[in-house]
């Protein structure tokens, strides 16, 4: 490529009327030695196997070959001129729940698929992420909200999820199963809750009657953490808990208003951001746990004489 770079050079005066005798004198306009212009050309003529100067009425000329050769410099020369043009900066803020559970699924192939194109920076979930958005700060956000709340720049993604205890085999729920409500935990009991809580007013309001100086705020890692240490109980969505929390026991918690994820978006997206955002749609439907649909079981009440009927009951 330096070769046909140095050929453009010595090819530009003889685009333009002149009259130039020699190699030397191209070299000389050139800024290079002679000796390396003409090492230069002779290999160029020599891989193409065709001339690229000639002498004519007593000065030097393009051939033919010179002259698209001298194009195709031209061209190259003006492509590695050019600005690279900037990746486009995509900021994801997220619960870290969801990235470690959704995002991580996508983003190898979006990486792959915008390679070059993209530059991808991921934050925690802030308050401010609505505003955020609508200033183009961020490309898309990820967290959680109670399902009562409605939020009219957000899309749901995937079902609602309950709130789940989680605890080590050696607390004194181990072997319990079902669910438990937060007014039967002792109050002794330290509660390690993840950050994402301050978004669900329903688990707050929950929590306000539980002993300020036992309750401990701390990211889902740290929520895991402390559980697996046995310093406490941890609160966590029920989001692919199994993989989560690996050898923890947990109980759906009642009483409290479930929650579910969120996507928050800018009114228009790029390519990458929308190709980005179909495929956490896609990851959500696989990996978050879907309801079960409600079992029919048959019932025999007073006013059907004994007849059976069939009665929807939800699982």
């Amino acid at each position: 490529m330096r070769e046909l770079l140095v050929f453009g050079q010595l090819a530009a005066p003889l685009t333009r009327p002149t009259h130039i005798v020699s190699i030397m004198q191209l070299a000389k306009r050139a800024r290079i030695s002679d000796d390396k212009a003409r090492r230069i050309l002779a290999g160029l003529e020599r891989q193409l196997n065709r001339k690229l100067f000639a002498s004519d009425q007593n000065r030097i000329v393009l051939t033919p070959a010179g002259k698209k050769l001298n194009r195709i410099a031209g061209d190259l020369a003006a492509l590695l001129q050019q600005e690279e043009e900037p990746a486009e900066m995509v900021t994801i803020e997220a619960d870290p729940l969801l990235v470690e559970s959704l995002v991580t699924e996508v983003l190898g192939d979006f990486l792959d698929s915008w390679e070059g194109l993209v530059q991808v920076r991921i934050c925690p979930l802030g308050p401010s992420v609505r505003s955020n958005i609508l200033s183009g700060i961020t490309s898309l956000g990820l967290g959680f909200a109670d399902k009562s709340e409605t939020v009219p720049e957000a899309e749901l993604l995937g079902p609602v999820l309950p709130w789940v205890l989680i605890f080590s085999g050696s607390h004194r729920l181990a072997g319990r199963t079902g669910s438990i409500t937060l007014d039967q935990l002792s109050g002794d009991d330290r509660l390690f809750v993840p950050g994402l809580a301050a978004e669900c007013p329903g688990l707050l309001e929950a929590l306000s009657g539980f002993p300020a100086c036992n309750r401990i705020e701390c990211d889902i890692s740290g929520v895991e953490g402390m559980v697996k240490r046995v310093l406490g109980l941890g609160i966590l969505p029920a989001l692919d808990l199994d993989a989560q929390a690996e050898g923890l026991n947990s109980l759906v918690i009642k009483g409290v208003p479930s929650v579910q994820p969120r996507l928050y978006l800018p009114r228009k997206m790029s390519d990458p951001v929308q190709s980005l955002v179909l495929a956490l749609k896609a990851a959500a439907e696989a990996r978050i746990p879907q309801p079960e649909p409600p079992l029919a079981v048959p019932v025999q009440p007073a006013h059907t004489n004994g007849e059976a009927v069939e009665e929807v009951i939800s699982a």
